[in-house]
């Protein structure tokens, strides 16, 4: 998976996505419990290979989530910038 710091500064400190996500949406052709999509993973809850929550906003990519240190996070220059 390819990220840069501009990546991470869209990506808001939370365990969700929300609507200033740019990657979030979701899929209507699917059931609404299975219908979130993440462009930043390229990948919907249909296709992950777990239960997916990204139709409750669920963040499932690993950026700068707030109940911990996750994947990948914000450097420390760019927070609260």
């Amino acid at each position: 998976m390819q990220f840069s710091d501009v990546t991470c500064m869209e990506i808001e400190l939370s365990t969700r996505c929300n609507a200033k996500c740019p990657h979030w949406s979701k899929n209507d052709n699917y059931p609404r419990r299975e219908n979130g999509y993440c462009a930043f993973l390229g990948k919907g809850d249909w296709e992950l290979d777990h239960i997916g929550l990204l139709w409750d906003q669920v963040k499932e990519c690993g950026i700068n989530c707030s109940d911990g240190p996750g994947k990948y996070q914000l450097p420390e220059e760019h927070k609260g910038n």
